[in-house]
């Protein structure tokens, strides 16, 4: 199949070893979970999704689920702490929350900031790497979870990802 847009986007298993792929369902940045599950964004309907996954078979094991809508850029800690960026990417200043399995709000994480990317928790879950503009040039920033507190790792004036 030609790649032609996001909307044709599909997530794939692939065993690096035979070669083999087995394609799960539509979508884009899939992330794995311990749980048996990939996370991942839907295009129809938007926000993220998640199928139930089999590491031994590299097949789907149900149909897909929403998790939360209007969401994107998912990331897993190493626990099984799932965090995204909530509402439509790069519309002004914004928020990484937490929500609980029932997609019920615990909290904000770190401080607001224009244009959230690309979130990735740490694996003790203590901190949340974005891709963030402050000041004209995107850098990566470092989100503490546990207090309102931002940090810049990148200061140089390359597009940082």
């Amino acid at each position: 199949m030609e790649f032609r847009s996001a909307a044709d986007a599909q997530i794939i298993a692939f065993d690096r070893a035979s070669g083999r792929r087995e394609t799960l369902t539509a979508g884009r940045r899939p992330v794995y979970d311990h749980s048996g599950h990939v996370i991942y964004l839907s295009n129809d309907p938007p926000g993220l999704w998640a199928v139930p996954f089999s590491v031994d078979t590299m097949k789907a094991t149900g149909n897909p689920f929403p998790i939360a809508e209007n969401s994107n850029h998912p990331s897993i800690a190493g626990d099984g702490t799932l965090v995204y960026l909530e509402g439509p990417a790069g519309t002004g200043l914004e928020r990484l929350v937490w929500r609980d399995r029932e997609g019920n709000p615990l909290g904000t994480i770190g401080q607001p900031q224009n244009q959230i990317h690309y979130p990735a928790l740490s694996p003790d879950g203590k901190r949340v790497a974005v891709r963030g503009v402050e000041v004209g040039q995107p850098d990566i920033w470092i989100h503490e979870v546990d207090r309102p507190v931002k940090k810049r790792l990148t200061t140089d004036d390359e597009n940082d990802l």
